[in-house]
């Protein structure tokens, strides 16, 4: 016996003249329904690999020495002038900046003040503060502002992430204002900051800041009548880190529910046209009787 003899032998799956068999009307509507279940599978099982899926856990946020937290905001005092405007920044570790000018701009628009730049500060609670230090002291000041923009972290990578799909807050103040005309008043913010992660499917990974606020507007005096208006930005941040991981299904992975899919779909269309062509041909037999 010839190789090719020896290996014909082992065909398990070896064919059934055409002759031999006997086409049957529930054979046909099984192999419709059969086929019609099995496109619809394949397309979702199609759909699922090509989709990227995202899952999201909290983790205990690791500290990392020398890395500071940029603030970026973008803020605009319509009756305050240029002139008068100071940004100061101070933390938990004792360091005070006092009318901040490297990193920011301040812009006049008609009689008031646009305040737009951004701070590095170190990852330990702290505040910035918008009011007149360093320039003149008033007991009154004039403190309506609308806030454009304020973020913790790169822009880009926010933007990153929201083109992602992935929703957060990562900018829950924008759009923000306080209109009320009393000159009296300290506008104070409480915000507490989120480390936020997005690991994408190519191992890159992209760290930006979600946050929470609360706010809260009071008289600003004291007894002494030494103290001064301003708008306040406390921020702590939080211990946890949110990380977004994306992921895709594997193409083996894929392969195998393909397999298993069509696998089963014949396995039970089978059965069930054998079952139905007996009860058919049992009714049909009936009949002629």
């Amino acid at each position: 016996m010839t190789f090719l003899a020896r290996l014909k032998s082992l065909d398990f799956y070896r064919k059934v003249p055409s002759d031999l068999t006997q086409a049957t009307i529930p054979g046909g509507i099984a192999s419709l329904i059969c086929f019609s279940i099995l496109a619809i599978l394949v397309l979702s099982e199609f759909v699922d690999f090509v989709s990227v899926k995202t899952t999201s856990e909290m983790i205990v946020d690791i500290p990392r020495g020398g890395q500071d937290l940029r603030i970026n905001f973008n803020i605009t005092l319509p009756f305050l002038s240029c002139q008068l405007v100071s940004l100061d920044a101070q933390d938990a570790l004792g360091k005070h900046v006092t009318d901040v000018a490297k990193s920011v701009k301040k812009k006049t628009v008609g009689p008031g003040c646009n305040v737009n730049g951004y701070l590095d500060v170190a990852k330990v609670p702290g505040n910035f503060h918008i009011s007149s230090h360093g320039k003149t002291f008033s007991p009154t000041l004039n403190l309506q502002h609308h806030i454009h923009t304020l973020s913790f972290g790169d822009p880009v990578h926010i933007r990153a992430k929201q083109e992602q799909g992935i929703s957060g807050a990562f900018n829950p103040l924008d759009g923000t204002s306080k209109l009320s005309s009393d000159e009296t008043l300290n506008h104070e913010y409480y915000i507490q900051v989120v480390p936020t992660s997005l690991e994408r499917t190519n191992g890159h990974r992209i760290d930006s800041y979600q946050f929470t606020v609360n706010s809260n507007s009071f008289g600003a005096h004291n007894h002494g009548g030494g103290y001064m208006p301003a708008i306040y930005f406390r921020y702590e941040l939080s211990p946890i880190t949110v990380i977004f991981r994306q992921s895709r299904t594997g193409f083996f992975h894929f392969v195998v529910q393909l397999c298993a899919i069509i696998g089963g779909i014949f396995t039970v269309a089978g059965l069930v046209a054998i079952v139905t062509s007996k009860i058919y041909d049992k009714i049909t037999l009936g009949k002629q009787e």
